[in-house]
């Protein structure tokens, strides 16, 4: 069973600024732990808007402490890169009439 959590961004992702995601997801998944177990743990980076991580918990079973941690590194990539992964009041839908275009308005 897999078990995902979804954290959309308050603004598009940069090319750079997605490289540089990749790389400090692909480093915190090698060493993402539970209680001691080893993880199984992906992402994905969907729509340069989404950071999408994933936990197969068939393998091991996440806990709490391995939540926060989770929790904490996307804080360091808000910070690093000046974005808002924990903002509730921007909403994403995609815009059928635009060619399919995925777009962000104010939840008020």
């Amino acid at each position: 069973m897999e078990r995902a959590w979804i954290y959309q961004s308050n603004r598009f992702f940069s090319n750079s600024e997605k490289r540089r995601i990749e790389e400090i997801l692909e480093e915190f998944i090698v060493q993402w732990t539970a209680h001691g177990n080893q993880l199984a743990g992906s992402y994905e980076i969907k729509y340069d808007l989404f950071i999408v991580l994933i936990v197969d918990e068939s393998k091991a079973m996440v806990t709490g402490c391995s939540i926060d941690k989770s929790v904490h590194l996307l804080k360091k990539i808000e910070d690093e890169l000046d974005i808002n992964l924990f903002d509730r009041l921007t909403i994403a839908y995609r815009d059928n009439t635009d060619a399919g275009e995925i777009k962000l308005v104010s939840r008020t």
